[in-house]
């Protein structure tokens, strides 16, 4: 069995793993104190209505969390997550989305709810190159019971199709082998890192507590969104950089766009698929 769970200290052998296997897992990042103020900052957001929450209809996922609490916006830029995110990928980065969830569940026997099928990031949002991951702080305890994330190692060294009759499916629609797939189990404050390319999926929670995860999607910064949603949070600057914004192609090259503040933007609102 390869170790895929990870101390701070050993980033770099975190990131070699996350090279070949296309995820990783850090244990030790985040304290009891980093996790309350998550939490704290949740129950804020219930009791602001920014989130509506029930036990028995819980949210699949709030897009543009950073911005419905100044502590989320906060640790979007802490400099552990940040230095993860440059470590793993190996440059500079900003960020791309942001989402808070908290999974439904199975409320009794016999009770369907769609899980989260295999699926990769990337053809949900593509860019100009592959240089993207999910950074995804787990606020609550999670077993087998409580619709963890499966990932499928080695996985992102290939992009699959998501479309059918040209349409676009959102999950996988090529034959996946899911037989070699990690359950990532955890503690509260365990943080899981994929790849953009990572193929991953899970399913509902089966029981009463909470699955709460906080996801920030950073990606490198000269990694241009091409089609998808651009949420509001699209190209959040994490850290200042002196380097020129530029845009660079999977093979290479690389042009200027428009300056550093250089974005896509809909000013017509024309963007926007028809359905």
């Amino acid at each position: 069995m390869y170790k895929m769970r990870f101390k701070y200290r050993d980033l770099e052998k975190a990131k070699a793993f996350f090279k070949e296997n296309g995820f990783a897992v850090f244990e030790d990042v985040l304290t009891d104190e980093d996790i309350n103020n998550f939490l704290k900052a949740y129950d804020e957001c219930i009791k602001e209505e920014k989130i509506k929450w029930k036990e028995e209809a819980a949210f699949d996922a709030i897009n543009d969390a950073i911005f419905l609490h100044p502590v989320f916006e906060e640790y979007v830029k802490d400099k552990r997550l940040v230095n993860i995110a440059e470590t793993l990928l190996g440059t500079e980065i900003e960020l791309q989305h942001s989402k808070i969830s908290d999974k439904p569940r199975l409320k009794q026997e016999g009770e369907t709810k769609e899980a989260v099928e295999w699926h990769q990031d990337f053809p949900f949002f593509p860019h100009t190159n592959f240089d993207m991951l999910a950074l995804t702080i787990h606020l609550d305890d999670e077993d087998e019971d409580s619709g963890v994330l499966r990932m499928i190692p080695k996985s992102h060294k290939n992009q699959l199709s998501h479309c059918e009759n040209r349409e676009f499916m959102y999950k996988c629609t090529e034959k996946i082998d899911d037989s070699k797939a990690e359950t990532l189990t955890g503690k509260k404050g365990m943080i899981t890192i994929h790849h953009g390319l990572t193929l991953h999926a899970s399913a509902p929670r089966n029981k009463g507590e909470h699955r709460r995860t906080m996801l920030y999607q950073y990606r490198a910064r000269d990694a241009i969104q091409i089609a998808g949603v651009i949420w509001k949070c699209y190209g959040y600057q994490v850290k200042e950089y002196k380097t020129p914004r530029i845009a660079r192609l999977e093979g290479g090259i690389k042009f200027e766009i428009r300056g550093d503040n250089g974005r896509l933007y809909d000013k017509y609102g024309k963007l926007a698929p028809d359905k």
